[in-house]
């Protein structure tokens, strides 16, 4: 499997149900999680959520362990629909959307975000995009340092 630039997640989800001593052979993995506005939620307000994701991301980060690098996102996202009893669809807030409206909610998923990846012991911690102004990105990564 060598002189592939990057392998997904379900590329690996498949390997992992194949019994072999293969090895994906992969400089760079990448796993990305995107939360919906309700998602988001109920990530906010109940641990268990923060225990799946955890789990999750644990036996994903373990699929992806002989790649040097490895960066795990949790991405809210940036547009949510949905369709109504007419098939019609209608555009709701966004998961970044709600998280730009309550700071306070904004600041308790960026120390979820950053605990979870912390607890699970990566090297690199990532940080979503949440259409935040540039000072806030540094004031942040200055928080965390």
């Amino acid at each position: 499997m060598k002189g592939r630039p990057s392998f997904t997640q379900s590329e690996y989800n498949y390997k992992n149900n194949i019994p072999s001593e293969i090895v994906i052979d992969n400089p760079i993995s990448l796993s990305i999680r995107t939360l919906n506005r309700a998602k988001l939620c109920e990530l906010l307000q109940d641990n268990k959520p923060y225990s799946k994701l955890s789990e999750r991301m644990e036996i994903c980060d373990q699929s992806m362990r002989y790649s040097p690098l490895r960066v795990h996102i949790i991405q809210p996202t940036a547009t949510d629909t949905i369709v109504n009893n007419n098939g019609k669809r209608l555009r709701m807030n966004s998961g970044i959307e709600y998280l730009s409206e309550n700071t306070k909610e904004r600041e308790r998923f960026l120390r979820f975000n950053i605990q979870l990846q912390v607890d699970l012991g990566l090297d690199l911690i990532s940080i979503p995009y949440l259409r935040l102004p540039l000072n806030s990105y540094c004031q942040l990564v200055e928080d965390i340092a």
